[in-house]
């Protein structure tokens, strides 16, 4: 009788899963096309806000500016320099992460008229004889949310209503594939 009733169970969960299965997974499952969607509008925003942020051009001078810049680093833990005459550039040292990696930061500014100023954040990590350079959107955003903090939710929302704009065309287009960065 005990073994009748797991059988029975067993035989159960069977056609439940089976039903999931060819159901589509009615019961919360997501199909191909959403999930697609869903990564197209993730993969947008990132781009999109990154591109605004890298974009962006502060209306004050570079003078000006890359002491805050600073100040994010030193507030970090780094040791910092303002480099160039006139300053146009701050320099950390190599801190070390975990034994066999050391990271510094640099952040370059350029003059974009008067008192206008565009910065770069280029972090520069080092492991063993590989040494990769690349800029840190993520500190930019930092510096951008405390000097400008209307721009920084602009940029947010600029970038919310084009990855829902890509959201919504990517549900219609049934042939869309996500894109690889």
């Amino acid at each position: 009788m005990i073994v009748e009733a797991v059988q029975r169970v067993k035989g159960g969960l069977a056609i439940l899963a089976i039903s999931l299965v060819v159901g589509g997974g009615s019961l919360g499952c997501v199909s191909v096309q959403e999930r697609q969607a869903r990564q197209i509008r993730d993969q947008t925003y990132q781009v999109a806000l990154i591109q605004a942020v890298q974009g962006h051009v502060y209306e004050m001078s570079c003078e000006a500016l890359l002491p805050l810049a600073a100040d994010l680093l030193w507030d970090d833990g780094y040791r910092v320099e303002l480099r160039g005459e006139p300053v146009d550039r701050v320099e950390t040292e190599a801190r070390e992460l975990d034994g066999n990696r050391r990271v510094r930061y640099e952040v370059h500014s350029q003059e974009m008229g008067e008192r206008r100023c565009a910065v770069q954040f280029v972090r520069e990590e080092e492991a063993g004889r590989e040494r990769v350079r690349r800029r840190d959107p993520g500190l930019e955003l930092l510096l951008l949310d405390q000097v400008d903090d209307r721009a920084g939710r602009r940029a947010r929302m600029e970038a919310r209503l084009a990855a829902e704009a890509a959201y919504e065309e990517a549900r219609r287009d049934r042939d869309t594939e996500p894109t690889r960065w």
